[in-house]
């Protein structure tokens, strides 16, 4: 087991460290190695939609691996139309990342 806490990184955070320079290549990296169907490099499943009807919201999660990366982790968002009326945000989402060895 490792000493290490997680990494928590806000929206701000990762405006101010990731530029289009970087993320172009790996996007479309990340596209080529998805389309490529190798099951040892990759693993894409159909994303899970519920729908969380008292608001009519949605919440999705998009789970991946990448062998290449040596990562796997899962993309969660809710998607609350309705928010609007009342200020808020009507998407909001969280990335986990992992090691793919580790855990």
């Amino acid at each position: 087991m490792s000493d290490e806490n997680p990494v928590y990184l806000n929206d701000s955070c990762i405006k101010k460290e990731l530029s289009w320079d970087v993320l172009i290549p790996t996007i479309e990296n990340a596209l080529s190695t998805i389309s490529n169907k190798d099951k040892t490099e990759s693993i894409q499943p159909p994303r899970l939609l519920m729908p969380i009807p008292p608001r009519q919201g949605v919440m999705l999660a998009m789970p991946s691996f990448s062998g290449k990366q040596n990562l796997y982790g899962c993309k969660v968002i809710s998607c609350f139309p309705k928010n609007a009326e009342r200020g808020l945000p009507t998407i909001n989402g969280t990335i986990l990342l992992m090691d793919s060895e580790t855990g």
